[in-house]
């Protein structure tokens, strides 16, 4: 198991669940981001920050620190 923010571009996984209960992750829950989604983290700004992740058919900019509370399988 990884943090979302561990992953490198082109790299998936599949949501486990989330280490806390911030007005962050109920956001992303409420985007769809909800456990056994598969994720694709499409790229990383050129200073590393933000990521642009791949899920349920749209694309969606977040802060590594917003993500780091998802925790993923890697596939």
């Amino acid at each position: 198991m990884k943090s979302l923010n561990e992953l490198r571009p082109g790299q998936s996984a599949t949501v486990v669940g989330y280490t806390s209960n911030s007005n962050h992750t109920r956001r992303l829950k409420s985007l769809g981001l909800v456990p056994g989604t598969t994720i694709t983290v499409e790229r990383f700004a050129p200073l590393g920050d933000p990521l642009q992740i791949i899920f349920r058919g749209y694309s969606l900019g977040v802060r590594s620190k917003e993500v780091a509370c998802i925790t993923v399988k890697p596939h």
